[in-house]
């Protein structure tokens, strides 16, 4: 992909980290993981997606969005990619809301899952 590759999300706000991650792509030069955390309904996980699907889209540089119709693109929408992980708090069962925090637990998990 060319260094003056335009992406276009359709996501509003953050631009600044929008620019940041989309310079990621273009340079290629990512991180080996990612932690996007705040409030809840301002767009993380649209965000994310868009990201990832722009990363991985096998239709990458030929339109300024991820086609969504690729494997790649599908994968990740339906939160199933292979190489990519979601965490999430989980479910107080007692008060009947989420946790505030990712136990300790769950990143053991994942760890487990990644060695």
């Amino acid at each position: 992909m060319s260094p003056q590759h335009h992406f276009v999300w359709d996501f509003i706000g953050n631009e600044a980290l929008q620019k940041l991650l989309q310079k990621m792509i273009q340079k290629e030069r990512m991180g080996h993981a990612f932690l996007f955390f705040g409030s809840e309904h301002i767009g993380k996980k649209t965000l994310v997606s868009y990201f990832i699907q722009s990363a991985l889209c096998e239709n990458r540089g030929e339109t300024p969005r991820p086609c969504r119709m690729c494997s790649q693109c599908v994968q990740v929408g339906n939160r199933v990619h292979p190489d990519v992980f979601w965490v999430k708090r989980l479910m107080d069962e007692k008060k009947e809301k989420k946790k505030k925090n990712i136990s300790v637990g769950q990143i053991r998990r994942l760890q487990t899952q990644l060695s």
